[in-house]
């Protein structure tokens, strides 16, 4: 009997510990190595939910402030948070998740040496035009700078020749378009893989 409490105040214990509704992953993105390894799901679709919102109404000062403070000021593909913003024709009005994976580094319980990376993709579409975005969010890190947005990247669908697959390594903002694509490419072979 005993044992069953204590497996029903567990259980209680971590579905009230994953809620997301103060995660701002612009200015409030701190998570802890037990709470962020536990509950990364409920985050990750915090963090797409902000990015649809900062893209409807087109605020880039709060898209700027989600960089990681490693990654704000690189500028590797030559686009600003305007540039991406204005790249999208009208209001997101629905979207589908294409891939996800997590990147767990652990160094042990009581090392600096963790960080927790999340990267997804969707296939997301206007009322004009269909489009791939790809992420890449670290949650938490020993090195607290490197912590919020690292790589966020978009194409319209048409260009895809890549299965819904787009470049999460390429630090900052990149806009893949067909006079760019080589472009691109040769940066995800610098700087990252494939989602």
């Amino acid at each position: 009997m005993k044992k069953h409490i204590f497996l029903i105040l567990l259980v209680i214990i971590f579905a009230t510990a994953c809620s997301s509704d103060e995660y701002d992953i612009a200015y409030n993105r701190h998570l802890n190595k037990f709470h962020s390894f536990m509950c990364t799901y409920s985050y990750t679709d915090a963090v797409f939910e902000q990015l649809i919102e900062m893209i409807n109404t087109k605020d880039a000062d709060k898209l700027r402030d989600s960089y990681a403070e490693c990654i704000s000021d690189i500028d590797i593909a030559g686009f600003d948070t305007m540039d991406f913003l204005d790249y999208f024709d009208g209001k997101i009005i629905s979207y589908e998740k294409e891939g996800s994976r997590i990147d767990k580094r652990n160094g042990g319980l009581f090392s600096n040496y963790y960080s927790i990376y999340f990267i997804r993709s969707y296939k997301i579409h206007t009322e004009d035009e269909s489009y791939i975005l790809c992420y890449s969010y670290c949650f938490c890190s020993g090195d607290r700078t490197e912590e919020g947005l690292h790589s966020l990247g978009v194409m319209l669908e048409d260009l895809d020749d890549n299965d819904g697959r787009l470049y999460y390594g390429i630090p900052g903002i990149y806009i893949c378009t067909e006079e760019n694509k080589e472009t691109i490419q040769a940066l995800a072979k610098k700087y990252g893989a494939v989602n």
